[in-house]
């Protein structure tokens, strides 16, 4: 049986081959070193660079698995490894890289993004502690229930506690909490423009900020200018 589809939060299965493309069921099959190589290579491909533990993690390889593998894809030249500033683990990337000067990007990031995923990577990278609270108590809760951090250019920038409203309409915003040194005006408007776009995505026509801070002040500024209130 293989994965079909969803249903709410329900897993639907089928038979493979009602599932999977022929052309896919027809291939040779692969022996299990070359599928770990291969699983490797995609986690290198999608995380840019890592560690051994980032990479197995990505796709929940045992150690025992990864390393040999990993020796295995240096030696034939499909990966190499380099170091990272402030990093204490040799790192592996799939060619030469290429640090541009600037990356300029914004996004509200899924707990389950693979960029934040591995927590320790995420705490790495970007200097960021995050921790999803959905199982925490709710007096024992820092940021919320349902958190997004905020990508925004070169760092995470925010983090935003959120809700969709679907009987009402309206995704509700429980909390901003800007990150040292917070957001610019240009960051707050990506932020908003970033709300904006999830809502419409959701299908939801409102946006409703329930939070008292002074950055949610500054959101609802840049909301009302992006939608032309």
């Amino acid at each position: 049986m293989t994965v079909a589809g969803r249903r709410g939060f329900e897993r639907l299965y089928d038979l493979p081959e009602r599932v999977i493309p022929s052309a896919i069921l027809q291939q040779p099959l692969l022996s299990e070193a070359e599928a770990q190589r291969g699983l490797l290579l995609h986690a290198a491909t999608a995380l840019g660079v890592g560690t051994e533990k980032d990479l197995r993690d990505y796709f929940r390889l045992s150690p025992a698995d990864s390393r040999p593998r990993l020796a295995e894809l240096v030696e034939e030249g499909d990966l190499l490894v380099c170091e990272v500033e402030r990093w204490r683990q040799p790192a592996y990337c799939l060619a030469e890289p290429k640090v541009p000067r600037k990356v300029e990007a914004s996004a509200l990031l899924s707990p389950f993004d693979s960029l934040i995923w591995e927590r320790s990577r995420t705490e790495r990278l970007f200097d960021f502690r995050y921790r999803l609270e959905i199982y925490t108590p709710q007096h024992k809760r820092v940021y919320g229930y349902y958190v997004l951090p905020f990508l925004h250019n070169e760092r995470i920038a925010a983090r935003v506690d959120l809700r969709a409203e679907r009987a009402l309409g309206r995704l509700a915003v429980h909390a901003v909490h800007e990150e040292e040194p917070g957001l610019d005006e240009a960051g707050m408007l990506a932020l908003a423009v970033n709300l904006r776009r999830m809502a419409d995505w959701l299908g939801l026509a409102q946006i409703q900020l329930n939070c008292p801070r002074a950055s949610a002040a500054r959101l609802r500024v840049a909301l009302a200018q992006i939608d032309g209130d």
